[in-house]
């Protein structure tokens, strides 16, 4: 299976249903942890990396966001997306280490549970750069490495592709491992700033021997 397609099919109409019903009772901490990172996008040009259903971008349109873009691999995703969002037209099937998008076309891109599902980075950070504008801002949640490693007993300097269970299990998913420099490489560091980081806080009220579940980073364009 490709795993930037995998929403295709059942996958992608289980993960919209179980995503629904899961955060209908509970906060949404991926969520709240990016909208404590973005900047004030009132006015603002953004683009929605991996926006699924168009659950983001909707938020994001509600925080008063000028245009709001989307691009999902997934074409099941963009379909769902254009029934849901105000510009039908905004949800575009591409992969964010090359897309159609103008030279400094946007003022904030955000990426939630997203650019993890790529083999590395390079690619995508020289890409979203290109689309930002100068001092633009990138915000992403992705699954934590040391959650990764803890949960799986991996090798940590060791690529592995993993499946986890979301929604207590219902919605099966795969991605590759990471470590916490893939994220922080030379790479991230020539085309960016990084100006905030925080790790998923549930973890601290809970079980103390549980890890975090992701880090969120907000970095701005060099």
């Amino acid at each position: 299976m490709d795993i930037l397609k995998q929403y295709d099919g059942i996958i992608g109409k289980k993960y919209i249903s179980q995503q629904k019903q899961f955060f209908s009772s509970r906060k949404d901490r991926a969520t709240n942890a990016m909208q404590k990172l973005l900047p004030n996008i009132k006015g603002k040009i953004v683009l929605d990396i991996g926006c699924g259903s168009g659950r983001d971008i909707i938020l994001y349109e509600s925080l008063g966001a000028k245009e709001c873009w989307g691009i999902d691999t997934s074409k099941y995703m963009i379909k769902e997306a254009k029934k849901n969002i105000t510009h039908p037209e905004r949800a575009i099937l591409s992969n964010i280490e090359k897309t159609s998008f103008k030279n400094k076309q946007f003022d904030v891109v955000a990426a939630r549970f997203s650019m993890h599902y790529l083999k590395n980075f390079e690619k995508a950070y020289k890409e979203i750069s290109r689309i930002l504008k100068p001092k633009g801002v990138l915000v992403m949640a992705v699954d934590h490495p040391i959650r990764e490693l803890a949960s799986k007993k991996k090798a940590y300097k060791v690529q592995e592709i993993i499946h986890i269970g979301l929604y207590h299990g219902k919605v099966d998913l795969k991605f590759p491992t990471h470590t916490v420099d893939e994220y922080f490489s030379p790479t991230f560091f020539k085309y960016f700033y990084l100006d905030g980081f925080l790790e998923d806080r549930d973890y601290e009220s809970s079980n103390p021997k549980k890890t975090a579940d992701f880090m969120t980073i907000k970095a701005i364009r060099r």
